[in-house]
Formats: C-alpha cells, sequence, structure tokens
C-alpha cells in the first residue's frame, strides 16, 4: 500500500509514517510539507492507493485543494488528516465526497482500520466524532455491499479482471504498480462485495457474469 500524506507539521507526519510503516506488511507512506508538492507527486508515477492531505497546509485554501486533488485523481481515494474536530470543517469536507475526514488523535489500530476502511470504499468518520455531532454528519454510502461487480471501484475492477485472466497476486501487483498487500486488500473488497467465499468462487462469479454480459 502506497499512501501520500501531505502534511506541514513534520513532527506528527514522521511519527504517522513511522507507524504505518510498522503496523502492516508492505506499507509505503510519503510525506510532502505542501499542497503544491502533493499534486504534482500524486500525478507523476508510480501512483498512490490513497492520499492523506491536512486541511490547513499551505496552498490548500481551504477546500479547494481537496476538491481539485479528487478532480485530477479520480481512482484513487483521498481524505483529510486534520487536527481539527469542528462541525464545520467536516461536514465541509465531507460535502466535496472526500474519502473521510481522519483526526490526528487516533491512535494505533484505530488509525489503521479507518484507512483499510477507505480502501474498502467507504468514507470515514470515527465514532467518538459521530457520539458528539449526531447522525446527520453521517455521509452517504457509497453503495451497499450487494453482490454485483457495478459496485466495484475503479480499481477493485482492475484487479478482479486481472484475476479473471489468471494472474497471481505478485503479477497483478507489478501490472498495476501497487503492493501485494494493496493487492490482498482490493481482493477482500472484491470477494465481499460480489458475495464470493474465496479465490475460486470469486472466479466462478465474475466468469459466469461476463458470459452473461
Amino acid at each position: 500500500m502506497r499512501i501520500l500524506l501531505a502534511d506541514d507539521h513534520d513532527l506528527f507526519a514522521e511519527m504517522a509514517k513511522f507507524y504505518l510503516e510498522r503496523a502492516s506488511d508492505g506499507v509505503q507512506v510519503e510525506i510532502v510539507a505542501n499542497f503544491a508538492q502533493a499534486r504534482a507527486r500524486a500525478l507523476a508515477p508510480p501512483s498512490f492507493d490513497l492520499i492523506l492531505l491536512d486541511l490547513h497546509m499551505p496552498g490548500m485554501q481551504g477546500l479547494s485543494g481537496l476538491t481539485r486533488m479528487m478532480e485530477e485523481m479520480p481512482s484513487v481515494p483521498v481524505a483529510i488528516m486534520s487536527g481539527s474536530t469542528n462541525r464545520a470543517d467536516i461536514r465541509a469536507a465531507l460535502r466535496t465526497g472526500c474519502a473521510g475526514f481522519i483526526p490526528k488523535t487516533l491512535r494505533g489500530g484505530e488509525l489503521m482500520r479507518a484507512l483499510e476502511s477507505i480502501l474498502r470504499g467507504q468514507r470515514y468518520i470515527p465514532k467518538s466524532l459521530m457520539v458528539d455531532y449526531g447522525d446527520d454528519l453521517a455521509p452517504e454510502p457509497d453503495g451497499d455491499l450487494t453482490p454485483a461487480t457495478d459496485d466495484l471501484t475503479a480499481r477493485e475492477a482492475e484487479v478482479f479482471d486481472a484475476l479473471l485472466a489468471g494472474s497471481k497476486n505478485k503479477e497483478i501487483a507489478a501490472r498495476l504498480g501497487i503492493s501485494e498487500v494493496t493487492v490482498k486488500i482490493h481482493l477482500r473488497n472484491v470477494f465481499t462485495k460480489i458475495g464470493a467465499r474465496n479465490r475460486g468462487d470469486a472466479i466462478r462469479i465474475g466468469l459466469t457474469r461476463s458470459q452473461r454480459g
């Protein structure tokens, strides 16, 4: 999993990188300090699986930077990671359709679970904020987990197509420029969304759908 973390608070960024890279095998975090650098890195190969932007770093111009990044990187989830838990900030960010609002106060496993949730195509708001601010902050779901390939994200569809073509995880990772860990996460999401019990079942379902189409 390749993560781009854009944050001008050096100490926090380095601590986040240190934790994330040791919390799960295959995670790589690249740090930049402002929006201009984030945009340049996001648009250049190799691609990232997730982009995290500090809401108040230089160059963001409020939510303009978030919106621009989402427009230019439509196949990559983009989320806000901020020290702010202000209701207005959270509501405004979620209204852009971003992948989530992650407070910098999250610790350990909760942070990793937040990122994995976003990679599954879900938006993330920590439970503590939902309690504080109420259900009106809950974002619209990106789609229920019904067994239909129409619910797959663009990246999940690419991974699924490669699986149906007979590629192994290592080959899929090399072809798409992502890590094997990320491939496994995407496949797990695909299995859930199409109602498959395992790899073989997913191939059977995928080929059956192709024949019907």
